[in-house]
């Protein structure tokens, strides 16, 4: 994990823990960047976090505009 000035954490990895950081960090109101093998691998990533924060939609825990934000701080 690379931190950089303007708040940008760069994680290295597109698994189950990545993709974890990655939504801490986007929560946190920072931006993630993923770094992946292959794009693929990178999108599969935040699908992955997409379906987590959608679940959690679903079940009145989490505002569809904050699942958006989120989202957007992730790339």
């Amino acid at each position: 994990m690379v931190s950089a000035p303007d708040g940008t954490i760069g994680i290295v990895g597109s698994g189950i823990m990545a993709s974890g950081i990655a939504e801490v960090v986007a929560r946190a109101g920072l931006t993630a960047i993923l770094c992946a093998r292959t794009e693929s691998a990178a999108s599969a990533s935040i699908e992955r976090i997409a379906g987590g924060l959608t679940r959690q939609v679903d079940k009145g825990k989490l505002d569809p505009s904050a699942r958006d934000g989120i989202l957007a701080n992730i790339r």
